[in-house]
């Protein structure tokens, strides 16, 4: 790793003489070249024009470009890490590699006689391009084929992907060792699976590597891609060295010359779930750029999900930074990206469908209620068709889609409170509503005259004013104004409704809202509309609370989901695969119970050797019977003994209820209902068992009276009594 930094830096400083010397080339040729045209026009007796003058001014434009590109080139700084990677190729262990890597089968042989003769014929055709990289040596400094070279990389960022970067790329990460010369191809190439072995971490990308070999269909013969000619050059494998054609000669020989391409000699790759998931040493990766730092980490290694972070800076040393993006996988809160500005102190959260309260985005400054802060929610799962809400301390701003009574907007002004309480108190001392404007989509269903476009609640005022959708042949539209008066005066006497309580403007006069009975219904329709306006706004507010709770406790939180197929981190399909172990491993050891020598602790009391006489047969066969029934009596009896237990347990914790009723508190009755609920879950269990064990009880002992009779040992002594 030392090698490749000091290389970094060498080819940096190469590629910047290079650059210097490039530009002062330049600038002389451009001086040499006024110099000559300024010599020919004094022969010719011309005068010196303005232009020359420019041209100098360029020139010296030029020069301070070079000086500044000089000094700008002189403050880069290659860093060495303080971590270096200590390889070398004596790290490698030959002798347990397998023995494709150590030596070349008769194929493999024939194939590099091939690669060689595609090579020189490539030489041949091609003297100007790089030679082609067919056949380095392994870690077993055995040579292999390899079905790709190195090409340097066209237009347009011919810097960033060069010959030198190539070849460096190869040393550092492939071959893994230091290259006689950068701007030739490397000696070594190691297997895949060496490189993984060894190079952990680091990853490489054969993107960089390519030579498209295509076979000519008909004949022996390759083709390699030139990289900007435009034909394919065509090269005969069964020729020593030939011309460039794009139609090979046709062989005089019938004898057939094609090739068998032999299989791959490196072992096939393995990798872990473990190892393919973790991607990287420890699981996290930093990258390092100008003004920013990228991180990575494996999903699950952190307990928050998060997976990348962005971090940009002001400075070029990074410590003033900007701000900061962080992608999170497998959230239960289902947030996908958190965006934090460090100037403006703006934090941008944004989730995936599934939130419960179905947020898209939420922007804000603080989680404290009641301040700056945008929420987008996925219309789709909500049943209000609620879009966005925006919320200062003195409004709140909502956006709806998709509702039966065509709201699109609704616009609240808040008031100051009548006394000082804490924030979170929208439901007990909820801040006073001083006006509420709301629009509304078109409704086809009605006129457009009749159809309110839009509604304003001067709560303040007492006033309600009314505009309506726009006819296609109207350049205006009505509008009505209602003046909410007490319904009785300083008299006592009930107002009914009064012509100067209702203006209105009509673009075409309508005698029916002209009458005090409709404009009075009117009103009183709009007064219930009111209410329900400011029973909706508040109910808002309620879920602006609900919103910011819940999401701090979903950051303390920070609970992941975990797949049902992930065994290893889902704890509840963990516990049903040991349950399921345990079954399995509860069924053996009943299987090897029933394969189990029934006879063999009787049999034990003879002695060894002695041939059973038929009444000895008799008395073990009563003798096993009569162990067998009172083994299953005393299973009844044990079954029996344990549900009386919890039936007098049950029965005590139930006198213990009747005499403390009174004073139990809604704790002590859940806990008191949970525990019956459990006892009686366990009462109906040991009945269930007691009456199956009583069931097969006579069918497990006739069946073993039966095995007895037939049992090889006691067969013929025990026919007498069958």
């Amino acid at each position: 790793m030392v090698q490749a930094v000091l290389k970094a830096t060498s080819s940096l400083d190469s590629q910047r003489h290079a650059r210097m010397e490039v530009l002062k080339e330049k600038v002389e040729e451009e001086e040499a070249a006024e110099r000559e045209e300024a010599a020919e026009r004094a022969e010719r007796g011309e005068k010196t024009k303005r232009p020359m003058e420019v041209r100098r001014g360029e020139t010296t434009m030029t020069q301070e470009m070079l000086r500044d590109l000089e000094r700008k080139l002189s403050e880069i700084e290659v860093s060495v890490p303080e971590k270096i990677l200590t390889f070398t190729k004596d790290t490698i262990d030959t002798s347990k590699l397998p023995l494709s890597y150590q030596s070349n089968t008769l194929k493999e042989e024939h194939l590099l006689q091939v690669a060689d003769n595609f090579s020189r014929q490539y030489s041949h055709l091609c003297p100007d391009r790089v030679p082609l990289f067919l056949h380095p040596l392994n870690e077993c400094e055995v040579p292999k084929f390899v079905s790709t070279t190195i090409r340097p990389t066209l237009m347009p960022y011919p810097e960033l992907y060069n010959w030198d970067t190539c070849a460096q790329f190869i040393s550092d990460f492939l071959s893994m060792v230091p290259l006689p010369d950068p701007l030739k191809p490397p000696l070594y190439l190691y297997s895949s699976t060496t490189v993984l072995k060894y190079q952990k971490g680091n990853c490489f990308d054969f993107s960089t590597l390519l030579c498209s070999m295509l076979i000519g269909a008909g004949y022996d013969a390759y083709c390699v891609n030139g990289y900007g000619s435009r034909d394919l050059c065509y090269m005969d494998l069964t020729r020593e060295v030939c011309p460039l054609t794009m139609k090979p000669k046709e062989g005089k020989e019938d004898e057939d010359k094609s090739f068998d391409m032999p299989p791959s000699w490196v072992e096939q790759i393995e990798i872990s779930p473990e190892a393919f998931e973790t991607r990287c040493p420890n699981g996290k990766k930093v990258i390092q750029y100008k003004r920013a730092k990228l991180e990575k980490w494996a999903p699950y290694l952190n307990n928050n999900g998060l997976v990348c972070r962005l971090t940009t800076y002001e400075d070029l040393e990074c410590t003033k930074t900007l701000e900061v993006k962080e992608w999170y996988q497998n959230r239960e809160d289902m947030l996908e990206l958190k965006h934090i500005n460090k100037i403006t102190g703006l934090n941008v959260d944004y989730f995936k469908p599934g939130h419960p309260q179905a947020l898209r985005m939420h922007s804000y400054k603080s989680m404290q209620p009641e301040m700056d802060r945008v929420m987008e929610f996925y219309e789709t799962a909500r049943v209000d068709g609620l879009i966005k809400r925006e919320e200062t301390p003195k409004t709140m701003t909502e956006y709806y889609h998709g509702r039966p009574d065509f709201l699109s907007y609704r616009h609240v002004n808040f008031g100051p409170r009548m006394k000082k309480l804490a924030l979170n108190s929208a439901e007990s001392n909820p801040r006073p509503m001083v006006k509420i404007t709301e629009r509304f989509f078109r409704n086809p269903a009605k006129p457009a005259d009749e159809d309110v476009a839009e509604r304003v609640f001067l709560i303040a005022e007492e006033r309600i004013q009314l505009r309506y959708h726009c006819r296609s042949d109207h350049i205006t539209a009505n509008k009505r104004e209602f003046l909410r008066r007490m319904e009785v005066d300083s008299k006592g006497n009930k107002i009914i409704m009064t012509p100067d309580m209702c203006i209105s403007f009509e673009v075409e006069p309508m005698e029916h809202t002209k009458k005090l009975l409709y404009q009075y219904e009117a009103m009183m329709k709009l007064k219930n509309e009111e209410k329900l306006s400011r029973h909706q706004a508040w109910e808002s507010e309620l879920e602006v609370l609900e919103i910011l709770k819940l999401r701090e406790e979903e950051e303390e939180a920070h609970t992941l989901t975990i797949s049902i197929y992930d065994t290893k981190r889902n704890e509840k399909s963990k516990e049903y695969r040991e349950a399921m172990e345990r079954v399995l491993h509860e069924e053996h050891l009943r299987q090897v119970e029933a394969q189990l020598d029934y006879l063999a602790p009787f049999l034990a009391q003879l002695p060894p050797g002695e041939k059973l006489t038929r009444w000895q047969a008799v008395r073990l066969k009563e003798e096993c019977l009569n162990d067998f029934k009172q083994r299953l009596i005393d299973k009844a009896n044990l079954i029996q003994a344990r549900f009386e237990k919890e039936t007098q347990e049950l029965q005590k914790k139930q006198q213990w209820y009747q005499e403390n009723q009174v004073t139990l508190t809604p704790e002590d009755e859940d806990l008191y209902l949970s525990y019956c609920s459990q006892a009686m879950f366990r009462i109906r269990i040991l009945e269930q068992r007691l009456s199956r064990h009583k069931e097969l009880a006579p069918l497990k002992y006739l069946a073993l009276e039966e095995k007895l009779y037939k049992d090889p040992r006691l067969v013929e002594l025990l026919k007498v009594f069958v």
